[in-house]
C-alpha cells in the first residue's frame, strides 16, 4: 500500500524488484491441472499484461495519491492502481489515518491479499522479492510496535493523549499505544481497522498538535492502529502484534544523503550486524538478523513448456505440496524495507541494489 503525494521516486527499482517474480508460480499450482486452469482464469482480466506487475500474483499494489495527481504513465507497474477515493493529507494529521484506511479497504477487495504493508514514495526494498514475500507470510502477527508498552498514568501521557480523550473514553488509559506509522497488518487486523468507527472518531476529534505554550503532541497515525488493536485484541494482544517491524527507520529530516548510501549502510538497515552507527538510535530491531535468504517455497515458470513441467512434477513429487507459509522458518529482527531515500538518491540506490542482487 503506497501512501504518496504522487511521484514514486524509486519506480524503476520497484519495477525490477517485482519483475523478478514475473512468470513464477508456486509449483503446487502448476503441478495440478485444475489449479493451473484456475490460476490462468484468475490472471485473464489482466491479459495482455500492461507491465510486469500483471505477470505475477505475489503482490497486490494499491496507491493513494493527492487528489489532483493525474496518474502514472502507460506501462508503469502503478498504472491503474490508484484508489478511487482520495483525500488531501498533511503530516501529523488524522488525514493520514483516513488515507491508510482507504488503502486497506481497497486492498481487502482482493480475497488473496493476506498482509498489508504501508509504504511511501521514498521507500526502497532491502531484500529480494521472493524472500520478502515468504517472510511476511511466515509471520502470522501484525508488525506494529511493542505490545507491552502502556501509558496508563494519564498525568504522564497528557502530551500524547489529551485529557479530553480520556474523559470521553476512560478505557483509553489501558490501551494507549505509540508506534511507527509504517505498519504491517495481517488481514484480520486490516478488517478491524476498516470496520472501526469509534476509535477513529475519537482520534479525529481530539488528537492533534497544538500551538499553545503547553502544547500537546498527539500524532494519530503513530497511535491509532496500535490503540485500536489493543482494545480489540485485549488479552490476546501479545500474540496479535509484534515490534519486529518490516520497515526500518534510517534518517530524520530531508532524507539520506546520496554520499552516505553504500553497502555498509544497507547491512545496518537490514539488521545484519551489531554495528548500528549509521542508523538512528530509535532503530527498532532489538537484535541481529541472521537470515538465510534461500527460497524455501518451490516455484515453476509459466514460460516452461507444459511437457517440461509435467516431467518435473513426476520426478520431484515434493513440488506438488502446497506452500505452508506459516510453518516456514521465521527470521526475526530483519528489515525488508527502508524509507527516506528521496529523489536525488535514485541512481545511487538503483546501482547499489542491482549490484547486491536485490533487484
Amino acid at each position: 500500500m503506497f501512501l504518496v503525494r504522487g511521484e514514486i521516486y524509486h519506480e524503476e527499482v520497484w519495477t525490477e524488484w517485482i519483475g523478478n517474480l514475473a512468470g513464477s508460480v508456486p509449483s503446487s499450482i502448476l503441478c495440478e491441472e485444475a489449479l493451473e486452469q484456475c490460476y490462468r482464469d484468475m490472471q485473464h482480466p489482466n491479459w495482455p499484461p500492461r507491465s510486469v506487475y500483471d505477470e505475477q500474483s505475489f503482490f497486490n499494489i494499491v496507491v493513494h495519491t493527492k487528489p489532483h495527481f493525474t496518474g502514472y504513465a502507460k506501462g508503469s507497474i502503478f498504472e491503474g492502481r490508484i484508489v478511487d477515493e482520495r483525500i488531501e493529507t498533511a503530516w501529523g494529521g488524522h488525514s493520514l489515518v483516513k488515507a491508510t484506511r482507504i488503502l486497506m479497504k481497497a486492498a481487502l477487495q482482493d480475497p488473496y491479499t493476506q498482509r498489508f504493508q504501508l509504504l511511501c514514495e521514498s521507500t526502497i526494498p532491502v531484500r529480494s522479492a521472493f524472500f520478502t514475500h515468504q517472510q511476511l507470510l511466515a509471520q502470522n502477527m501484525s508488525r506494529v510496535g511493542n505490545p507491552h508498552e502502556k501509558w496508563e498514568h494519564v498525568e504522564e501521557a497528557g502530551f500524547k493523549w489529551p485529557l479530553a480523550m480520556h474523559e470521553e473514553w476512560p478505557e483509553l488509559r489501558h490501551h494507549t499505544r505509540s508506534h511507527s506509522q509504517w505498519v504491517t497488518l495481517i488481514r484480520e487486523h486490516a478488517q478491524l481497522v476498516v470496520d472501526d468507527t469509534y476509535i477513529n472518531d475519537l482520534y479525529e476529534k481530539h488528537c492533534f498538535q497544538s500551538d499553545e505554550k503547553h502544547n500537546t503532541w498527539c500524532i494519530p497515525d503513530e497511535q491509532y492502529f496500535g490503540t485500536l488493536l489493543s482494545w480489540k485484541l485485549a488479552e490476546d494482544l501479545q500474540w496479535g502484534y509484534t515490534g519486529d517491524l518490516a520497515m526500518a527507520p534510517v534518517q530524520d529530516g530531508d532524507g539520506v544523503p546520496s554520499e552516505n548510501i553504500d553497502t555498509e549502510l544497507l547491512i545496518q538497515i537490514r539488521g545484519s550486524t551489531a554495528n548500528t552507527s549509521r542508523i538512528p538510535w530509535y532503530h527498532f530491531h532489538q537484535a541481529e538478523c541472521h537470515a538465510v535468504e534461500r527460497p524455501t517455497v518451490r516455484h515453476l515458470s509459466m514460460d516452461d513448456s507444459k511437457e517440461k513441467r509435467e516431467v518435473r512434477c513426476i520426478e520431484e513429487p515434493e513440488l506438488r505440496e502446497a506452500p505452508a507459509y506459516t510453518r516456514l522458518e521465521l527470521y526475526r529482527n530483519c528489515a525488508f524495507f527502508a524509507r527516506k531515500f528521496k529523489r536525488p538518491s535514485v541512481p545511487v540506490v538503483k546501482k547499489l541494489l542491482k549490484g547486491l542482487v536485490i533487484i
